[in-house]
C-alpha cells in the first residue's frame, strides 16, 4: 500500500519528487484516491503530454483513469467518475500551456500551471456551460465548448 502523503492542490509547493511520486503512483495505480485531486489529475496530464505528445495522451489517458478510477473502487457512469470532455479538455489546455512555456524547467512548469487560473476546479467554466458540461454525452464523448474556443 502507498504511503499517504498530504494531497496536491493549487498553490502548494512542488517539487520534482513529488511530480514523480504522483505521476508514477498514477500509472502503478498505487496512489491513494485522497491524492487523486484536481492539481493531480494536471501534473498527470503533463507528465503525459511530455513524455507522449498530446495525441498519444488523448489515447492513452481516458482507460488509464477509467482503470484508476475502479481500482480505488469508483466506478465510471453517466454521473460520476470519468468524464471525457474534461480530460480532453485540460491535456488540450495543458498542451497549449506546456508549449507556449517550453523554455520553463518542468518542476516549474506544472507549478506555474497549478498556481494560475488552470489550477483552479472552476477554468473549465470559462469555456463550457455547466449544462453543457454534466451532460451525458459530455461524460462520454469530446464535446466542443460552448462560451469560448480553446
Amino acid at each position: 500500500m502507498a504511503k499517504l502523503h498530504s494531497p496536491i492542490h493549487a498553490g502548494d509547493m512542488l517539487t520534482a519528487f513529488n511530480i514523480k511520486r504522483i505521476y508514477d503512483g498514477f500509472l502503478d495505480k498505487n496512489l491513494p484516491k485522497q491524492e487523486w485531486t484536481h492539481a493531480a489529475h494536471l501534473i498527470t496530464g503533463l507528465c503525459l503530454i511530455r513524455d507522449f505528445g498530446l495525441i498519444e495522451a488523448e489515447a492513452k489517458m481516458p482507460n488509464m483513469i477509467r482503470a484508476f478510477n475502479e481500482t480505488k473502487g469508483g466506478i465510471n457512469s453517466d454521473t460520476e467518475g470519468y468524464h471525457h470532455t474534461i480530460t480532453i479538455f485540460y491535456l488540450r489546455v495543458l498542451a497549449k500551456f506546456s508549449e507556449e512555456n517550453r523554455h520553463m524547467n518542468f518542476s516549474k512548469l506544472c507549478a506555474v500551471a497549478l498556481q494560475g487560473a488552470l489550477g483552479t476546479k472552476d477554468y473549465v467554466f470559462s469555456y463550457y456551460s455547466k449544462e453543457l458540461l454534466f451532460s451525458k454525452e459530455a461524460r462520454k464523448i469530446w464535446m466542443e465548448s460552448d462560451l469560448l474556443n480553446i
